[in-house]
């Protein structure tokens, strides 16, 4: 951005199933226009023989708490040991929008949310669940869009519910 930035980045390595294999936490100041280099680890000997089922995770928190992930896989995604699991998720109705709440007990990746009989504007869309960490995703009511003038809408939490198609990658 244009304007100096500061972030909390906490990097762990973990297994697919959330078990903290090790945890380092940083505080970075970044000049406007610029990137900062923050660590290099090496951890050749925490994974050795297990690089399928753990994966390293930077966890970026803004001023305001908002945390954005990025993950890093030591083998390719098709060669990862992780379950299929579920999505645990609730959708509580506000005044302009809808908020998902969305959790797991395992990674899941390039999740993706969709509507059946209507097109919306998620918060965001395709992100993994890297983490216990709650996912919070938002869909306003004014970005809801109807195809076809038969399309039944989305009146309440309970008939986005109805709606709602949450896919991810173990799906494919």
């Amino acid at each position: 951005t244009r304007k100096p930035q500061k972030r909390k980045v906490v990097l762990k390595l973990q297994t697919v199933n959330f078990v903290v294999q090790f945890e380092e936490a940083f505080e970075i100041e970044a000049d406007p226009l610029s990137s900062v280099h923050v660590c290099e680890i090496d951890f050749a000997d925490l994974i050795e023989g297990r690089e399928d089922s753990v994966f390293a995770e930077a966890a970026f928190e803004e001023d305001d708490g908002k945390v954005t992930e990025e993950i890093e896989t030591f083998v390719p995604f098709k060669h990862l040991q992780i379950e299929k699991t579920s999505i645990s998720y609730s959708i509580i109705e506000v005044t302009d929008e809808y908020v998902i709440r969305m959790v797991s007990s395992s990674l899941v990746l390039f999740v993706e949310l969709d509507l059946k009989q209507a097109d919306g504007i998620f918060s965001e869309n395709y992100f993994n669940l890297s983490s216990k960490r709650e996912k919070v995703i938002t869909l306003k009511k004014s970005e809801i869009r109807y195809p076809t003038l038969d399309a039944q809408p989305i009146q309440s939490g309970w008939d986005l519910e109805q709606q709602l198609v949450i896919r991810s990658w173990s799906d494919t």
